[in-house]
């Protein structure tokens, strides 16, 4: 409903709405129903958001290393870690911690660094860890340093699959079982060692072979 009045900056109130009228240089102008408060509130919002968005933000902290892995605890109360989120984490190299608010870390997870960027170079892997997922480091192109801890047990399928830069590998005494694939594509993979005391594989002239075979 338009009002017409001659009015200077006062209100008037009709039916117990408040209105206000606007009056021009020349003659009578239309002003529609405004709620005098709501108007007050968009103002009063203005320059509030005008005054928090001049307000220099604080510097963004690092986030620990910690927090950028996903866990499940194992039935020994131990941790796997399911994956690792490499968001805005540029070093080459990745160092898995031993423990996780006091519960040690003792296997990657299936697929563990399929959400990274797959930049690593160097994964420092910690002791204690005692299997490594199916697919954990698949296609993990630029990875070339890696060494296996003596307590590692268990090489999941096609854990390296596809890591191309990986030029030799040390496989430990304790290592029981390594699944199908697990260095397939690593065509730079020239020597794999066996520990002499492991009792299910061997190596012979840097070739990998299962214990058994003759």
């Amino acid at each position: 409903v338009a009002i017409q009045m001659r009015v200077s900056g006062d209100t008037i109130e009709n039916n117990g709405h408040k209105k206000f009228m606007i009056e021009a240089d020349e003659g009578k102008i239309s002003a529609r129903r405004r709620d005098v408060q709501r108007v007050a509130a968009f103002f009063t919002s203005f320059f509030l958001l005008s005054l928090f968005s001049s307000c220099p933000k604080r510097p963004r902290m690092p986030r620990s290393l910690a927090s950028r892995f996903e866990t499940n605890v194992r039935p020994d109360a131990s941790l796997e870690l399911t994956s690792f989120d490499a968001t805005d984490y540029d070093a080459p190299t990745l160092e898995i911690p031993a423990e996780i608010s006091g519960r040690s870390v003792k296997a990657l997870g299936d697929f563990f660094s399929a959400d990274s960027d797959k930049t690593l170079t160097s994964v420092r892997l910690p002791a204690g860890l005692e299997r490594i997922g199916d697919y954990a480091f698949a296609d993990c192109k630029r990875l070339s340093s890696l060494v296996f801890p003596s307590s590692l047990a268990e090489v999941g399928i096609e854990a390296f699959e596809g890591c191309s830069a990986l030029t030799q590998l040390v496989i430990p005494a304790n290592v029981r079982e390594i699944d199908f694939g697990a260095f397939a594509r690593c065509a730079a993979l020239a020597k794999i060692d066996v520990a002499p005391e492991n009792p299910r594989f061997r190596s012979v002239d840097g070739v990998l072979f299962d214990a058994e075979t003759k």
